[in-house]
């Protein structure tokens, strides 16, 4: 499976169908394999003979790739979400408003003490140069039939066997020193799995030889720009995403405010207050109360709620 700028990993330039030929710098536009004004193909030039000119002339490629972040236990498993199979009757009298984790008059937590939940994301282990042997992020080149968005989940399908359920464009990056070779623009999707897909996520790339997870806070050796593409995504996570988004996204249609708040802390990576976090999660027009609440457990069960996002 490539990585995110794969296509310029030899001397080759490669034409629209990711195939590689012999970059044509004297054809119509420029573009590899571009016709000359009777149809015929123009002199060619391979790309590490081209001069300072003729590559000038020639257009940056473009590469599709994604970031998927999943949430799991630091032990190794994913928790599931409660669903509203966990759930038992309401009532103003039957239950709390919060849990034993979040309620009133709960302990703050230990300063440094790490979250209940870790960040994740899946990489690729590059088999060719430029960067063999180091990770990169799932991606491709662009296919003339696909769109942008189609491109993104058959390049994480392929490397990863994920096909999140939907994805959305992050960002575009196009430095120009971004990539050895001929100038490279990639278009970034990404996404958040829910809590209930992570497990079979990670065991579908357990067996995989160039597929692994990495915690987002402790990633290795990194291809091309991708670190900085990473850290992009994480600002926009920790920044733009609301209370009831990530619920949405992360928990389902029914959640405690505790395993809101857990959630809540994995994403930012540092525990949260649970007074400040209960009143802006409260406040958050998306976050709604239900009259049902979590049984099963030794404590007062807490309220579950639903989210409008």
């Amino acid at each position: 499976m490539r990585g995110l700028d794969e296509p310029y990993g030899s001397d080759a330039l490669r034409g629209a169908d990711g195939r590689s030929v012999a970059g044509s710098v004297h054809g119509l536009g420029g573009r590899p394999g571009a016709a000359g004004a009777l149809g015929q193909a123009g002199p060619v030039t391979p790309l590490s003979r081209a001069n300072v000119r003729e590559r000038a002339q020639i257009s940056p490629d473009l590469a599709v790739s994604s970031v998927v972040f999943a949430l799991a236990d630091r032990d190794g498993e994913s928790r599931r979400g409660t669903g509203a199979g966990g759930s038992g009757g309401g009532g103003s009298g039957g239950g709390a408003d919060d849990d034993r984790t979040g309620g009133p008059g709960a302990p703050a937590p230990e300063a440094g003490e790490a979250p209940a939940l870790e960040l994740l994301l899946p990489l690729v282990r590059r088999v060719r140069e430029p960067f063999r042997g180091c990770w990169a992020l799932p991606g491709g080149p662009l296919r003339m039939y696909q769109s942008l968005e189609e491109v993104a989940v058959q390049h994480l399908r392929e490397a990863t066997g994920l096909e999140p359920g939907s994805v959305e464009q992050l960002h575009t990056f196009g430095g120009l020193d971004r990539s050895p070779g001929l100038r490279v623009v990639s278009v970034v999707y990404w996404a958040v799995l829910p809590l209930a897909a992570t497990a079979a996520a990670l065991d579908r790339t357990e067996e995989a030889e160039n597929v692994a997870w990495f915690p987002a806070g402790a990633l290795p050796d990194l291809a091309f720009d991708h670190a900085e593409i990473i850290a992009y995504a994480l600002r926009r996570l920790r920044s733009s995403v609301s209370w009831g988004r990530l619920a949405r996204d992360v928990l389902g249609t029914r959640f405690t405010l505790a395993q809101l708040r857990e959630a809540g802390e994995c994403v930012a990576g540092r525990r949260l207050d649970p007074g400040n976090f209960q009143r802006q999660a409260k406040a958050d027009p998306q976050i709604v109360p239900t009259e049902e609440f979590l049984t099963g457990g030794r404590h007062r069960p807490p309220r579950l709620y639903t989210t409008t996002a």
